[in-house]
């Protein structure tokens, strides 16, 4: 589902179901980092990082609409296959906790361990209520966006890092 221009500040709510068409073997090119329209923005790559295709869909629409740049990957396996290539480093990551083979969790336990990949800034995305207090309590400085996500606020923090 494509967020309406005019609700704008409404949340991006999308249907669909989880998809298990997970791939190992990732390679990132010209063509795996999508902008959108305006392109005007001289910020470096989001990675988004969703195991649900059409969540993952719509908020890359949306960020290149606004004219950041993006690269996806379906899970925790996905996400750090591109994140370990040369020359790639995204300047933000949005991340959904719960997806299989590899959840956001162990990613950021992996991204942590790692000292050239800790400092990648990580935005938890979730739905659940209780991962959400849970996160609050524990890592008040990681940014928590609330599915669905609310557009203004995902722009909002997105700038934070892409300035």
């Amino acid at each position: 589902m494509r967020p309406d221009r005019r609700g704008y500040g409404s949340p991006l709510a999308v249907g669909g179901g989880k998809q298990n068409g997970h791939s190992k073997n990732v390679t990132l090119d010209d063509s795996s980092i999508q902008t959108g329209p305006k392109a005007k923005r001289n910020a470096g790559v989001i990675l988004v990082v969703d195991d649900d295709d059409a969540t993952r869909e719509a908020i890359r629409e949306f960020l290149e609409e606004e004219g950041y740049q993006t690269a996806q990957a379906s899970d925790g396996h996905q996400a750090l296959a591109l994140v370990r290539q040369p020359g790639f480093k995204p300047d933000l990551m949005l991340l959904d906790l719960m997806m299989p083979t590899m959840d956001g969790w162990q990613l950021r336990a992996r991204l942590h361990a790692d000292p050239a990949l800790a400092t990648i800034p990580i935005v938890i995305m979730t739905a659940h209520a209780a991962m959400l207090r849970a996160l609050v309590n524990a890592e008040p400085q990681t940014p928590v966006l609330r599915k669905p996500l609310d557009l203004d606020r995902l722009l909002e923090v997105v700038a934070t890092y892409c300035a």
